[in-house]
């Protein structure tokens, strides 16, 4: 799964939510649920474990296809369901899928914390476990701008990353972010990242093998 970062295969249930949980009076919609919960496909639990600073919230992890750098998937020549809405997101995205890398020294400081009274909230290695939600949240000072779910250790670039959903004004690479590590009732700590292009790694697939 740390190749789903690299990548940037923005991935459900570990980067993103299905958008089932918002309140619906939607008959169609609560039909779904139960007949979902029939064939033992709960949506609830993708959500009971979510931690990390951005919240627990599972409408916060609704994402639209230009979130998660699908915009070139989106097709307005027929009729659907949120065509309107898609057609002006298309227009101008508020939000891009974009890596972060970690300072590394801010990261050091996480684990070294494991040996004080106090620590920070442990980083899993290489990443969150598989099945869970955890997301931290992104600021430029004082401003949020998006959440980074899916931190992982990278082995081949020896560099902690995340994928970042944040908002397009700070999407540019090279620019600095702050990333609050750390769940609600834990110590919270401020770390720097730097946003780069999503994918991280470049594809060689059509590369020449000779």
């Amino acid at each position: 799964m740390v190749n789903h970062v690299e990548a940037a295969f923005a991935t459900p249930t570990t980067d993103f939510l299905p958008a089932v949980h918002a309140p619906t009076d939607s008959k169609e919609l609560n039909d779904f649920k139960a007949w979902a919960r029939g064939i033992g496909l709960d949506f609830d639990l993708y959500w009971s474990s979510a931690a990390g600073s951005y919240g627990t919230d599972p409408t916060l992890y609704h994402c639209t296809p230009f979130d998660l750098g699908w915009g070139w998937l989106v097709n307005l020549d027929h009729d659907f369901i949120g065509r309107e809405a898609l057609s002006k997101l298309k227009e101008d995205p508020p939000r891009k899928l974009v890596t972060l890398v970690w300072d590394q020294e801010d990261v050091t400081d996480v684990f070294k914390s494991l040996f004080r009274p106090e620590p920070y909230e442990y980083m899993e290695m290489h990443r969150e476990l598989l099945g869970t939600l955890k997301a931290s949240t992104v600021l430029v000072g004082d401003e949020e701008i998006g959440f980074a779910p899916s931190r992982c250790y990278s082995y081949w670039f020896k560099e902690m990353l995340s994928l970042g959903v944040i908002s397009t004004k700070y999407a540019t690479p090279g620019t600095v972010v702050t990333v609050k590590w750390g769940s609600k009732g834990y110590p919270q700590k401020l770390i720097k990242a730097t946003v780069q292009p999503a994918p991280y790694k470049e594809d060689k697939r059509r590369h020449s093998i000779r």
